[in-house]
């Protein structure tokens, strides 16, 4: 499999510093602009390999997750 040569990690002897810089460096600009920003991280390899389901997204609904949320979560597993 060939991978760009622009990609942050997940590739031997590579890290996610580059990838922190960008993201800083795109709030800073944002927010010396006065714009709100909002950023959502999530690393959701190891644990949805264990996770039951069933249960994951039941819990969620009865806390009130948002729909857009639940949907989100259930496209990218």
């Amino acid at each position: 499999m060939i991978t760009s040569d622009l990609q942050f990690s997940f590739k031997a002897k590579k890290s996610t510093n580059m990838c922190n810089i960008v993201l800083k460096e795109a709030i800073d600009y944002y927010t010396s602009n006065s714009s709100s920003v909002f950023c959502t991280l999530l690393d959701a390899t190891k644990p949805f390999d264990r996770v039951d389901y069933c249960k994951l997204f039941r819990s969620l609904t009865e806390r009130d997750l948002p729909p857009t949320v639940l949907r989100l979560l259930l496209n990218t597993s």
